[in-house]
């Protein structure tokens, strides 16, 4: 089961998702921006993925624009889903 943790503003704009993969259950991090934002959004982005990269973390970050958290879960539906079993196979294939 995944748990979503989220920080949606009633005028969120933007989304970074962060997807913790080697929780259990699996998390995901969603935290919302305004539209003027998009600086603070994309700077959260990048630190996140430096950080990501440079403590070999096992956490997907990928920053979406959509009009809601609804449009949000359309767009995106892999990352509402239970994923355990995809996310087992591709640690299988990669080890």
């Amino acid at each position: 089961m995944l748990e979503i943790d989220k920080t949606i503003g009633p005028s969120a704009h933007y989304f970074l998702l962060q997807l913790e993969l080697d929780t259990n259950p699996q998390r995901i991090n969603v935290t919302s921006y305004k539209k003027g934002e998009a600086t603070k959004a994309l700077t959260d982005y990048l630190a996140a993925e430096r950080n990501a990269l440079s403590n070999s973390s096992t956490r997907d970050t990928v920053l979406v624009s959509v009009q809601s958290l609804s449009d949000l879960k359309r767009a995106y539906p892999n990352y509402f889903l239970d994923t355990s079993l995809f996310i087992n196979a591709v640690k299988m294939a990669i080890k």
